[in-house]
């Protein structure tokens, strides 16, 4: 996925305000950096750093986190989104209904989107609320929904299947998580003792 696609998702329209940002940003402390002792040494090592972890920062952990948010989210909206279809509701009622039902971001996002785009179709609808999530996992889901909708298929079945797989993955990543705190940890440790012991360095 691009920086500009990323970016898109976090709703930051303007590429180059936030590159020339993060790059101006990194000057100016470079600059500062600079005018320190061993400031040769400190500054593009500073720079190079800042330039790089602003982005993480700012954009790869926040789009980290939504796509998490968002497949976690989707398996009590699906869930409750097959069962208000099932009553005999049309779709477009179900998708409001279930955001009336499930309160959180996912039902949130998809009833603005349904609400904001009152006079297009069903069809577009759906491929509007996919392009704003990041999570390839869930906005297939809703493409399988929406070509269910053009074609008249039935989607629970392929629905579930991928609820399943949400589910399974989620679970996966609960455990290596915390089968990974340990080296984490040691490895947030070690970073720590480096910097501590330069800028003990630079001070002495």
């Amino acid at each position: 996925m691009s920086l500009n696609e990323k970016l898109r998702y976090l709703n930051i329209d303007n590429y180059k305000l936030f590159n020339g940002f993060r790059l101006g940003t990194s000057i100016l402390l470079f600059i500062f950096l600079l005018l320190l002792p061993y400031g040769f040494i400190v500054a593009p090592i500073g720079a190079v750093l800042y330039y790089v972890i602003y982005r993480l920062i700012i954009v790869d952990f926040r789009i980290e986190y939504l796509n998490r948010l968002y497949e976690l989210e989707s398996v009590t909206y699906f869930e409750n989104f097959l069962l208000v279809l099932k009553s005999g509701c049309n779709m477009k009622v179900a998708f409001l209904k279930t955001s009336h039902i499930v309160d959180n971001h996912l039902a949130r996002l998809i009833e603005s989107k349904i609400k904001s785009g009152k006079n297009n179709t069903l069809y577009d609808l759906i491929g509007d609320i996919a392009l704003s999530i990041p999570s390839s996992t869930v906005s297939n889901i809703l493409y399988e929904i929406r070509e269910a909708y053009k074609n008249g298929n039935n989607l629970g079945d392929s629905i579930r299947i991928q609820i399943n797989y949400i589910r399974d993955s989620y679970n996966t990543n609960i455990i290596n998580y915390y089968r990974l705190i340990p080296i984490k940890v040691f490895l947030l440790s070690l970073t720590c003792s480096i910097v501590l012991i330069f800028i003990l360095f630079i001070c002495c």
